[in-house]
């Protein structure tokens, strides 16, 4: 596939998991615990997409809206703890992810969900869009 993901979460345990995941389905996969270096090195390396764990709002939102400023083109995918996203919904989408998908995650749904945002980014309308829908996962 060649498609370069950058993932972002501070359980190293999930990183493990996910990267192993997405490896195995084909992915280059780039993994940051640490914020501030995960901010740093967007933009840098041309990431195909970022995954994002939403485990501290305000942080977690500023390094989606750094990804955003940095690679408009680039498809984000929020992940989110139950409850998260009815209550701060509006939040998430105001910062123009492609998906939000809710834990406990189901491998099939966030690997749908992948695949998605990586069609929608290679696309030529990506190209010229600054914003993207927001699907969600797993919320009722």
């Amino acid at each position: 596939m060649g498609d370069s993901i950058l993932l972002v979460n501070r359980d190293r345990t999930t990183i493990n998991i996910l990267t192993s995941l997405l490896k195995t389905e084909g992915y280059k996969v780039v993994s940051f615990d640490d914020m501030s270096k995960a901010r740093s090195a967007i933009g840098s390396d041309g990431y195909s997409l970022m995954v994002a764990c939403l485990d501290r709002l305000d942080e977690d939102m500023e390094t989606i809206r750094t990804a955003r400023a940095k690679q408009p083109s680039m498809p984000v995918i929020a992940l989110a703890e139950p409850g998260l996203l009815s209550a701060n919904g509006g939040l998430v989408a105001n910062l123009g992810v492609f998906a939000c998908v809710e834990k406990p995650l189901k491998i099939q749904e966030l690997l749908s969900a992948v695949q998605r945002a990586l069609d929608y980014g290679s696309s030529s309308a990506a190209q010229t869009e600054t914003g993207f829908i927001v699907e969600r996962r797993g919320v009722e």
